[in-house]
Formats: structure tokens, sequence, C-alpha cells
């Protein structure tokens, strides 16, 4: 009985975690789209274009100074208190915020220095302003994620959250005034200065944590942190070593894929320039892609990014004591919550990702919205792969398996690169090549996660075909709602915007209760959601 008291509170701490960081990635999406979407009409899809190109790089060389320590210190963090060892979770946070501001000041002089050469690679010598603009803000968020990796092994998700939502509104206060100031000189003036504004938005959210950090010193709050140790503290030295250990196969697992989007971007610049493509053209393609479709797919998977953020350290600490009952208790809810959020979404977007573009960039030509819906529509079936895909990676990870995502994410790197190869230089196919293969590459990892998660439990998890099942239904359900209710809608009024946006209002109605309906979410469950009390009641009635 205490064991499953322990486990309760540990799993509502989790689920309130991953309920506050989703909370936050909701409207960091609502701050972003409304960034995005001026600035994408701003710009135009060729400059929105030159704006993703610089992306591909700088996400490589944040992968390789920060992906793998805030899992690492989250990990470490998380364990060292689980074992009432304050004074070693320290510890890890001293020496992780000394790395990581020395690989952050390293990977800002590389991305600043060779910001010339990076963009003739990729292929289009003139955007190097781009990639200048954005190089500063490696060493910003290399110290954010020192402080986001120890609030998070602390459960202390609000400083994250925050500071998720201070990034976004930066960028929409700062990068689009910037990017609107400059539009005369160019798009690639604008697109440069408009990352700019993503810099100084990095730069605000770091000095945020620090603050909340000397806040919570001054309250007291860390006095168990600060106080002298009760045991044996380890060198720094052999800290170091423990975080490396963790961090460089997460580092290596997590750069797989900025680096195939970095191919990407050279593979699909290079070989439409081959097919005949402008430049022009070639970077509008690159911009539906990348901008329209992708930013769409991206949105409703900021639910599992947060789940995966919480479910590190929570599988972290129910690994290190040793409950069974726990661990299978937090991965079943973690990838059911996977299930119940990618698949909707992904059939919610095939079906309207037309009038969503349409709404979304006025400013488009009739031939730009089709290319970006169709684009959206090829590209929709990866959210749910993606969902999977983070909840397995943050599972293998918090089990203490941290080569085996490497291992999965670099056979997805290889299955992506293959197809943008095999696909992209068909005539017929072209740029729809770069989103099947992000679909294919995203499926692969999900698989083969899933499997090593398994394979590792050693029987402690057990996955049911039922938790699939609601979902499947109450998705198809939905479906054939929201085709009705847009068309209905739609058709009457002749307003698509007015018709999608009643459809998505049904359409999440009656998937809410056909989940609760079928009994996907269980009592205990919701009792461990915030809120979840209340809503039981109400589900009960």
């Amino acid at each position: 009985m205490q064991e499953q008291n322990a486990g309760r509170a540990g799993a509502r701490a989790f689920v309130t975690g991953a309920a506050v960081l989703s909370l936050a990635g909701i409207i960091s999406k609502v701050l972003g789209m409304l960034y995005r979407v001026p600035l994408s009409n701003v710009l135009g899809t060729e400059g929105m274009g030159v704006y993703q190109m610089a992306y591909p790089v700088y996400q490589t060389l944040v992968s390789i100074s920060t992906a793998g320590l805030p899992a690492a210190i989250s990990q470490l963090v998380a364990r060292n208190l689980a074992a009432d060892d304050a004074h070693g979770a320290k510890a890890v946070f001293t020496v992780a915020l000394k790395l990581l501001t020395w690989m952050g000041v390293i990977s800002t002089a590389i991305m600043l220095l060779g910001a010339p050469l990076i963009a003739r690679v990729i292929g289009d010598a003139a955007i190097w302003p781009t990639i200048m603009m954005l190089s500063p803000s490696l060493l910003f968020v290399a110290i954010i994620c020192a402080y986001r990796g120890y609030f998070q092994g602390m459960q202390r998700m609000m400083p994250t959250a925050v500071s998720q939502v201070i990034e976004q509104g930066g960028k929409l206060v700062v990068g689009l005034v910037l990017a609107i100031l400059f539009i005369k000189k160019g798009v690639v003036i604008a697109a440069a200065m408009g990352l700019l504004g993503a810099t100084a938005a990095e730069g605000m959210a770091m000095l945020w944590m620090m603050f909340v950090h000397r806040r919570m010193k001054a309250k007291g709050e860390l006095a168990a942190l600060d106080a002298p140790p009760s045991r044996p503290q380890i060198p720094a030295r052999q800290v170091l070593e423990k975080l490396l250990m963790v961090a460089v196969p997460i580092t290596l697992g997590a750069l797989a894929m900025p680096l195939v989007y970095s191919v990407d971007a050279i593979i699909v610049n290079n070989l439409l320039r081959g097919m005949g493509y402008t430049v022009e053209a070639a970077r509008s393609a690159y911009g539906a892609l990348t901008n329209d479709a992708q930013t769409l797919v991206n949105m409703p998977a900021v639910v599992t990014v947060a789940l995966s953020m919480s479910l590190v350290p929570a599988v972290a600490s129910a690994m290190a004591q040793k409950s069974r009952y726990e661990l299978n208790r937090r991965v079943r809810m973690g990838l059911k919550i996977a299930v119940m959020v990618g698949l909707p979404a992904s059939v919610g977007l095939m079906l309207l990702a037309k009038p969503f573009i349409g709404m979304l960039y006025a400013s488009h030509t009739p031939e730009e919205i089709e290319l970006g819906a169709r684009l959206t529509v090829t590209l929709a079936p990866s959210l749910f792969f993606l969902a999977l895909m983070q909840t397995g990676n943050a599972v293998l990870q918090g089990m203490g398996r941290v080569n085996a995502p490497v291992k999965n994410l670099l056979a997805g790197a290889v299955v992506k690169v293959v197809w943008d190869l095999s696909l992209v230089s068909k005539p017929g196919i072209n740029v729809y090549g770069a989103a099947m293969a992000t679909t294919a590459c995203y499926a692969t990892v999900a698989i083969l996660n899933i499997v090593c998660i398994l394979r590792y439990g050693r029987g402690a998890i057990k996955l049911h075909w039922r938790d699939a099942l609601a979902p499947v239904v109450s998705t198809a359900a939905m479906a054939g709602v929201v085709v009705l209710v847009y068309k209905g809608v739609g058709q009457v009024l002749k307003r698509p915007t007015i018709g999608s946006l009643a459809a998505v209002a049904v359409g999440v109605v009656v998937y809410a209760v056909l989940i609760f309906a079928l009994g996907a979410i269980s009592r205990d469950e919701l009792d461990m959601i915030p809120g979840g009390r209340h809503l039981a009641r109400f589900v009960r009635r």
C-alpha cells in the first residue's frame, strides 16, 4: 500500500508536470502562429524558405551542444533526489552548467564564423546573414538547457513552461517588428532580422531561468540542496563522467534528425535546382514544406513534447525505486496519451489541410495554398508516428537504455535520406518525396522504440490492445463528423474558414466524449490529472 501511495504521488507529479508543459506549449504554439503567420505573409514563401534554411544547421549545433545534457541532468537529479542525496543533485547541475556554457560558446563561434561557407554548402550563398543572426542564440539555449534539466529533475516544470512562453512572445514582439521594418531591404535581410528577434527571445528566456534560480535560493526553496552533504561526495570529474555517459548516447541519437534535416535542405534545394527550378521557386517549395506544412504538423506535437520532457525523470524515478508496478503504469500512460493525441490530430490535419492553409496564409496565391495543402496532407501521418517516437525516446532514456534511441534514430535517418534521394528527384513527386520520407523515418523509429521498450521492460511493461482501440474508434467517428460539419456549414454559409473552425470544435467534443464513454481513461488515471477529480464526477454523471 505504501508503494502504491508513493507511486500515486509520483505519477500525479508526472502528469501534473506534463499538463503544465502542455499548457505552456499550447500558449507558445499560439504565440508562434501569431508570429509565423504574419511573418509568412510579410516574407512570402520565398522569404520563409530563406528563413527556414538557417534552422537545420542551427538545430544540428544545438543538438551537439545541448541535446543529451538536459535529459541527463533531469535523469541524474531525479535519481539523486530519489536516493535522498540532495547535494549530489546540486553537483550535477553545477558541473553541467559549466560544460554547457563552454559548449554554447564554441558552437556559437562555429556558426558565426562559418556562416558564408555553410550558406554555400546549402546551395544558396546569399542566405549567410540569416545564419549569422541566429548564431548567438546557441549560447543562450545551452545555458537555458542546464536550468531546464535541473528544474525538471526536481519535477518543477513551471520555470521551463514560462521560459517557453517568453521565447515565443519575444519572437512575436521583436522578430516580427524587425522583419516588417526591414522588408524593403529584401527578403534575405528581412528574414535575417526576424531571426535576430529569435536570438533576442532566447536571451530573455535565459535571463528568466537565472532569475527563477536566484529567487528560489533567496526563498530557501533550495536549502536542502545547499546544506552540507550527509554522505561522501564524488569529485566533479566523476560527476562529469556520469553526465557524459548518459548524455553522449542521447546526443548522438538527437543529432541524427537535425543532421538529416540539414542534409534534407541540401538535397531538396539542389535536386529541385537540378530539375530546372529557379532559385526563387526552390526557396518557395522548401518554404511551403518546412513552414506551411511542417508548422501545422508540429502544432499538436506540443503535447507529446511536454509529455516526453516530464516522462524522463518520472521513469528514471520508478527505475531508481525498483517499482515494476509504477514503471508499467507510467510507461503505459505515456504511450496511451501519445496515441490519443497523435491519431486524431493526424486525421484532422489530413481532412482540413486546405482550409487551414488558406485561413492562416491569406497572402498566398491559390497555387501556393494548393501546394501547402497537398504537402500538409502528405506529411500529416508523420504526426502520429512522431508522437510515438518522442514518447518512446523518453521512456528508453528514463530506463537508462540511452543507446537504444540512438540506434533507432540512426536507422530512421538512413530511411529518410534513402527515400529523399529516391523520391525528390522524380518529376512527378519532387518536394512531396521529402514529406513521404519524413513519415517513413518517424514510423521506423517509433516501431523500433516500442520493440525495445518491451524487450528491456522484461515483463514489467504490459501494453494492451484496448489502449489503442478506443482512440481508433473515436477518431473514425470524429472524422465522419468533421467532414459532415465542414461541408454542411461551409456550403451553407459559403465560408470555408467558419466551416473548418466549426468542424474542429465539434470534432474535439465528439472525440472527447467518445474517449471517456469507451473507457480509454480509467477513473484512477483521471484522479492523477490536475482537476481530474471534478472531471471524473462529470464523466460518472
